[in-house]
């Protein structure tokens, strides 16, 4: 099983683009950390709450706490990926979204697949994004013009498309992003993956 370190690598490596639009809102409304690198294409800018703490973390201001990593189960995640794969670590990235997710690793010693799901909810902006009438839909609108090689994919949420390994979704007040770090991962599988976890969230 991986450690916590190395899934605190991962979730900069996959975690879905929305942390390079905070990052981003934070330049221009003058709050963005010293310490943030522009080189950073996944917004090195927010930090996250991992492993175990994530449940005790609110997302955002206000916002409903949940464990996103039982946003699917492992029947489902095993079926989906085509192997066993651990229980997740949730985490909670501490900036103006409240991005919560989880990620997940292949059991097998043998196998570096992961699969993540992360959730972005109007709910759990802060105070100063709410009053900047920032919302779920220009988040992902925003997200995917800074995106290259975007193929939209129909029939999920109000909008949707894919880039990679990486399937972000768009529903009423909130973005949804699922990825699957294998070779030769379907869009079904990941739409399926969006859809199921879906469901469960909130």
């Amino acid at each position: 099983m991986h450690t916590v370190s190395y899934r605190t690598l991962v979730h900069h490596i996959i975690i879905p683009g929305a942390l390079s639009a905070a990052l981003l809102f934070s330049v221009a409304c003058g709050g963005g950390d010293d310490d943030a690198s522009p080189d950073d294409s996944d917004g090195g800018g927010a930090t996250a709450t991992t492993a175990g703490d994530a449940k005790d973390t609110p997302s955002g201001e206000g916002g409903a706490k949940f464990d996103p990593c039982q946003l699917l189960t492992a029947a489902e995640l095993e079926e989906l990926a085509g192997e066993k794969m651990d229980g997740g670590d949730p985490a909670v990235a501490q900036g103006p979204l409240g991005i919560t997710l989880c990620t997940w690793g292949a059991t097998s010693d043998t196998s570096l697949t992961i699969a993540q799901v992360s959730v972005v909810r109007e709910q759990d902006f802060t105070a100063q994004l709410k009053s900047q009438k920032y919302t779920a839909k220009k988040l992902f609108d925003d997200e995917k013009a800074l995106r290259t090689g975007v193929q939209d994919v129909a029939g999920i949420g109000e909008s949707a498309y894919r880039v990679g390994n990486v399937l972000n979704v768009l529903y009423e007040g909130m973005t949804v992003s699922v990825s699957l770090g294998k070779q030769g991962v379907e869009t079904g599988t990941l739409v399926a993956m969006a859809n199921k976890a879906v469901a469960r969230i909130p």
